[in-house]
């Protein structure tokens, strides 16, 4: 009797410790396929985000006057795209050969960017440039500019301040703009928008100046997660 009874608590304990492996394996199982469902849907988001972000063509074009040369001059005279106050301002600083920045933005996507700034990176003074006429939208095929001024040189947290203004205060921005010693004496551009599913993005090029030309470099964008 006693053998009777051993036995069938030993088939108690081997029928408990079955359900017990068949739970764990199951739920082991269930958090496994958890994790990949997870990690596709993060994926497939990634993905669709990615089909919202808009593609540049972008470049940098610089104009500066002197005695012998004020096409630069005439040239802001007959601008109608600048406000007339900070048309008025740039040619007073073309008169005193300050150099005048005007990044181009041609969107080459179907994709609908908004709040477009620029920044620039002037790694000789170790100082920051913020665009002056962002641009509210762009839409495929159009071509607008941004404008700015060398002597409005700022740091780099101020410069994040003027970006948070526009895109509010989040981790994506306080990454940005970061210079490592290598790049110090080089210049970058920087174009900041946000895609029509209000992800911020960013795209920087290097770019030397030459004899008073541009020379572009190797580019690269990064889409806020």
């Amino acid at each position: 009797m006693e053998n009777n009874i051993i036995t069938i608590e030993n088939i108690n304990y081997i029928v408990q410790m079955g359900v017990a492996i068949v739970i764990l394996w199951y739920t082991y199982e269930t958090r496994k396929l958890r994790v990949t469902s997870e990690k596709q849907l993060n994926e497939q988001r990634r993905i669709n985000e990615l089909s919202l972000l808009p593609y540049f063509s972008y470049g940098i074009n610089i104009f500066q006057s002197n005695d012998n040369d004020k096409t630069a001059i005439k040239y802001f005279k007959k601008n109608t795209y600048l406000p007339p106050s900070i048309r008025n301002e740039y040619i007073q600083l073309l008169e005193k050969n300050t150099k005048i920045f005007q990044i181009k933005i041609e969107n080459q996507s179907s994709a609908l960017a908004l709040d477009i700034q620029a920044v620039i990176y002037d790694g000789y003074t170790r100082n920051y440039i913020f665009g002056e006429t962002g641009v509210v939208s762009s839409k495929l095929g159009e071509c607008q500019y941004i404008y700015t001024a060398r002597d409005s040189y700022q740091t780099r947290n101020e410069i994040i301040e003027d970006l948070k203004s526009h895109y509010g205060d989040n981790a994506f921005l306080n990454q940005q703009l970061i210079i490592n010693d290598s790049e110090k004496n080089r210049y970058f551009m920087y174009i900041f928008g946000k895609t029509i599913g209000n992800r911020l993005f960013v795209f920087n090029r290097e770019f030397e100046i030459k004899d008073g030309g541009i020379d572009l470099k190797k580019s690269n964008w990064t889409l806020e997660i």
